[in-house]
C-alpha cells in the first residue's frame, strides 16, 4: 500500500507541475495593437447543423470584425430547424457572408470534415480560420489572432474560448479537464517535437500550410479533427500556438457536469482510438488515483497524507486558470474532485458508441469498423 500511495503521489505531483508549466506556458490573445492587417484576407469557414438558437449572434459577431478583411462561408450540413431562414436573411443583409447548403456527405466523410473542407475549398492565399456555429468572438479577435500568429511565425493558431454562464460542477470539471490541455499548451508554445493543441471553436491556419498537409480530406475520418488538423500542422514542421481568449470569445460547451457528459459523448472514446483496452486502463488508473489519496487520509499514514496533499497541488494550475477565466477560486479547488465524472464520462462515451454501432454524430452513425480502420498517411497537397 505504502508503495502505491507514494507513486500515486508521485503521478499527481507530475500532473500538477506539467499543468503549472503549461499554464504559465498560456498567454491571453495580447491585446489590441496599432498594426496595420487590413490588407490581410481572412475567410470564415463555419459548418452548421440545427443552429437555430445561436448562430445569428455567432454570424453577425464575424462579420463585425474589424481591421482584417474577413469574409465568411457558412456550410449548412442538413438543417432540419429554422437555421436555412436564418442563413438566407443574413445572406440578404451581408455580401461579405456566402451560404453554401450540403444535403448529403459523400460515403467516406464525416459531416463536420466534408463541410470544413468544402468551405475552405475555394481558398487559395490567407488565413483561413474554422469557427463552430455557437462561437462569440469581439470585434477585433480575427485581427489580434492574425497579428499574434505574424509575431510569433505561426501557421496555426489555436484560441482557448471562455464558456459564459455555467454551474459550478460545470466549473470545476472544466478546470480539471483544463488541465491535460495545459500540459498541450506546454509542448505547442515552447515549439515541442510532439507538441500540438486543437481547439474547434477557433482555429486559425494559413491556407497554403493548410493545403501542404492535405487539409480535411486527409482528416475525412476523424471524430476529433480539431487535434488531428493540429497534430498533422506540427507533423509537418509547422509552428503552432495556443493562446487563451477568456473574455474575447465565447462558445457554450459544458456548462453542466450533464453537458460535460454529453458533449464528450462522441469525443472521448475516440481519443482512445476506440480502444477497450486503453479505456480500462485509464480508468483504472484515474480511479486509483482518486480513490488512493482519499483511502491514505482514512489510513492515517504519511505516505497517505502525500498522497492526498499531491493532489491537491493540482488544484493549484486549476485555481490560477479558474482566475484567469473568471471563475470563483473555490471551483479550482474541486477541481480534482471531478476525477470520477471524467471516468464517468469515458465509460458513457464508450458504452454509447459500442451499444450505437459507432459515432453518432448530429442524427447520422459513422459505423465503428469504418471508424477503426488504419488511414496510413493521406497528407496529400490540395
Amino acid at each position: 500500500m505504502t508503495i502505491l500511495l507514494l507513486l500515486t503521489a508521485a503521478g499527481w505531483a507530475a500532473l500538477a507541475c506539467v499543468a503549472w508549466l503549461g499554464e504559465r506556458a498560456l498567454a491571453d490573445l495580447p491585446s489590441s495593437e496599432s498594426v496595420d492587417l487590413s490588407a490581410e484576407t481572412v475567410t470564415a469557414v463555419m459548418p452548421a447543423r440545427d443552429e437555430a438558437e445561436r448562430i445569428e449572434r455567432s454570424v453577425e459577431g464575424l462579420l463585425a470584425q474589424r481591421g482584417v478583411a474577413l469574409q465568411l462561408v457558412v456550410v449548412d450540413d442538413g438543417s432540419t430547424d429554422a437555421t436555412p431562414e436564418l442563413l438566407l436573411r443574413l445572406q440578404a443583409r451581408h455580401e461579405r457572408l456566402r451560404v453554401v447548403r450540403v444535403d448529403r456527405v459523400p460515403e467516406g466523410w464525416l459531416g463536420k470534415c466534408h463541410a470544413c473542407s468544402i468551405g475552405a475549398a475555394e481558398v487559395r492565399d490567407g488565413w483561413l480560420l474554422f469557427v463552430d456555429a455557437d462561437t462569440w468572438c469581439a470585434p477585433d479577435v480575427v485581427r489580434r489572432a492574425v497579428a499574434a500568429a505574424r509575431r510569433s511565425e505561426a501557421m496555426h493558431l489555436c484560441l482557448l474560448p471562455g464558456l459564459g454562464d455555467c454551474t459550478f460542477a460545470g466549473r470545476a470539471v472544466v478546470l480539471f479537464a483544463s488541465l491535460g490541455m495545459l500540459g498541450m499548451s506546454l509542448g505547442a508554445n515552447r515549439d515541442r517535437r510532439f507538441g500540438h493543441a486543437g481547439v474547434g471553436a477557433f482555429t486559425l491556419v494559413d491556407s497554403a500550410a493548410y493545403r501542404s498537409v492535405g487539409g480535411h480530406a486527409a482528416l475525412r475520418h476523424e471524430v476529433v479533427e480539431d487535434f488531428a488538423l493540429a497534430q498533422r500542422m506540427r507533423s509537418a514542421g509547422y509552428r503552432s500556438r495556443l493562446l487563451l481568449a477568456a473574455r474575447d470569445v465565447e462558445v457554450r460547451w459544458a456548462y453542466s457536469a450533464a453537458s460535460f457528459v454529453r458533449v464528450l459523448e462522441k469525443n472521448m472514446f475516440a481519443k482512445l482510438g476506440f480502444s477497450v483496452t486503453r479505456l480500462l486502463v485509464q480508468s483504472t488508473l484515474l480511479s486509483a488515483a482518486f480513490a488512493l489519496p482519499l483511502a491514505g487520509v482514512v489510513i492515517g499514514s504519511w505516505p497517505g497524507f502525500s498522497a492526498f496533499a499531491a493532489m491537491m497541488l493540482a488544484a493549484v494550475p486549476a485555481g490560477v486558470m479558474a482566475r484567469r477565466y473568471g471563475f470563483g477560486i473555490a471551483a479550482g479547488l474541486a477541481a480534482p474532485f471531478m476525477v470520477p465524472l471524467v471516468v464517468f464520462a469515458g465509460l458513457h462515451s464508450a458504452r454509447t458508441v459500442l451499444r450505437d454501432g459507432g459515432v453518432r454524430w448530429r442524427g447520422t452513425t459513422y459505423p465503428l469498423a469504418e471508424l477503426r480502420k488504419p488511414r496510413g498517411d493521406a497528407r496529400q497537397p490540395l
